[in-house]
């Protein structure tokens, strides 16, 4: 797989927070406007997928049989959006499936990204 950016474990945390702390004045704005936030979420999905080293568990993390958990990179950024004020605490499950989706289509050749980015993209 040819990535753009190779990610180290030890680094994602702080690319975790790093993409939040950008991500928090959109999620605001979708929020303000009465959006999808599922769009904002696939887009940008979409973005690290294709342009990472990232596998689905680095993504969403994992439990592991021992009952430890390892946490993944959009978990980090879903609970710094919460703190902020900038995304429900309840919609974990829905931000998780969109990247898990996003991920799958991606490892399985699909295309990426909503209609309306793939409208414009076209166009």
């Amino acid at each position: 797989m040819n990535v753009r950016y190779v990610v180290k474990k030890e680094e994602l945390e702080t690319l975790a927070l790093n993409l939040a702390d950008e991500l928090i004045p959109w999620f605001k704005k979708v929020k303000e406007r009465g959006g999808s936030w599922h769009h904002l979420v696939n887009a940008i999905g979409a973005y690290v997928v294709r342009n990472t080293n990232l596998s689905l568990e680095d993504l969403i993390g994992k439990d592991n049989p021992d009952g430890t958990h390892v946490v993944g990179l959009w978990e980090i950024v879903f609970q710094r959006l919460v703190e902020k004020s900038a995304e429900d605490p309840g919609d974990w499950v829905n931000r998780r499936n969109t990247i898990k989706d996003v991920y799958e289509k991606h490892i399985a050749g699909k295309p990426l990204g909503t209609r309306l980015i793939s409208r414009s993209i076209s166009r």
